[in-house]
């Protein structure tokens, strides 16, 4: 498996990152670390984590005020789905 350069993504897409290191990571799966035995790179995993806070926050606060009667098990469920 071969990984970009970061720069080819933002010339691709007309953007520009501050941390390429950073975007790199976020683009390097587990299992790609696993097969470099340990070579300092470092996986997506703790982004992934974050993403998916941020996200199920976000997902959380407009269920919150889309549907201001529901209970927190709808709530909830709905997140869920």
């Amino acid at each position: 498996m071969s990984t970009r350069d970061p720069s080819t993504l933002e010339k691709e897409y007309g953007l520009n990152f501050s941390n390429k290191a950073l975007l790199k990571t976020a683009f390097v799966h587990s299992s790609y670390v696993n097969e470099l035995d340990g070579e300092g790179q470092e996986d997506n995993e703790r982004l992934e984590f974050l993403g998916d806070s941020v996200l199920g926050f976000v997902v959380s606060e407009w269920l919150f005020g889309r549907y201001p009667q529901s209970r927190e098990g709808e709530l909830t469920a709905m997140r869920a789905a």
